[in-house]
């Protein structure tokens, strides 16, 4: 199939972080021209040198919403050996090869996820069946390094339930989650990411407070986490994502929501949440945990 003319962006830079941002630019051109469902999608990531579970999960979302709209995906795996592995023992391949047309060494491609310690591979959540194998998984990981049973029960039951909103308020069938232990210098820390391609945070929120509807997208986040508006009570739901801050606040972490083109994110230990419209539009939400294990 051919690929029409674009702006596409030009190719990444030798030794590039994937992040989210790099994600949204990567996609960009392909939702600019989305009303032209002929298009391939191609996903560059030659230069890449490093790729963060957040990123990792932004990824296979947008590639699973591309493929569901009849797109086809084109993925050009990196270069570098080690990212090579990483996109192979965290279940990416796996779980992307039946989606998108994965250009790269076969060794890697076929190669299913690992069971190191150290990683949740990307899981696909579609059912509750899959939310009990990733508690279990993240779980384990937590296991190793938590000190306090309270924080890490309350960690616990809010991936239960962030990953049960995918298919219960994203309007989608499908969404991920992935998790990495890492070490630093100020001790051991776990990174989690759950996405899905669905309506979005306030599309979702807006049937129970439409007033959402009437601010600033980044607004509209910042109010739905402050004021525990993804809490539901009535339905035996949990504190969403303003529990998931208030966590990685405690464990003196970060917290990011993303959904379309804003953006709010705590930092470091912070309880003030900074919001921005300007990020690259991904479809669905995005959100992510960095939680202090020491």
């Amino acid at each position: 199939m051919a690929i029409l003319a674009s702006p596409d962006p030009p190719p990444l830079a030798a030794g590039t972080r994937l992040t989210v941002t790099t994600v949204g630019r990567l996609l960009e051109p392909a939702f600019e021209l989305d009303q032209n469902p002929l298009r391939d999608v191609v996903l560059d990531l030659r230069a890449v040198q490093f790729v963060t579970p957040y990123a990792l999960a932004a990824l296979a979302t947008q590639i699973e919403a591309a493929h569901d709209r009849g797109r086809m995906v084109r993925l050009l795996c990196p270069a570098r050996h080690e990212t090579l592995l990483y996109l192979a023992v965290s279940g990416f391949f796996s779980q992307v090869r039946s989606r998108a047309d994965v250009v790269g060494p076969t060794a890697y491609v076929e190669r299913g996820p690992t069971t190191a310690k150290t990683v949740l591979p990307l899981t696909r959540i579609e059912n509750n069946d899959d939310v009990d194998r990733a508690l279990g998984d993240v779980r384990a990981l937590l296991r190793q390094l938590a000190r306090d049973g309270d924080w890490f029960k309350r960690f616990r039951n809010l991936v239960v339930e962030l990953c049960g909103n995918i298919f219960r308020h994203a309007e989608v069938q499908v969404g991920y989650v992935v998790a990495q232990r890492y070490a630093s210098r100020e001790g051991p820390f776990i990174e989690l990411a759950i996405g899905d391609a669905g309506q979005g945070v306030i599309g979702s929120l807006a049937r129970v407070h439409p007033r959402l509807l009437h601010l600033d997208p980044a607004v509209a986040l910042r109010t739905a986490v402050r004021d525990r508006l993804s809490s539901r009570p009535d339905d035996h739901g949990g504190n969403g994502f303003h529990g998931l801050h208030k966590v990685a606040t405690e464990r003196q972490g970060r917290f990011v929501l993303r959904s379309g083109g804003a953006r709010v994110s705590a930092s470091r230990g912070a309880t003030a949440l900074y919001g921005t419209t300007r990020a690259r539009c991904l479809q669905g939400t995005q959100v992510m945990v960095t939680v202090d294990c020491d």
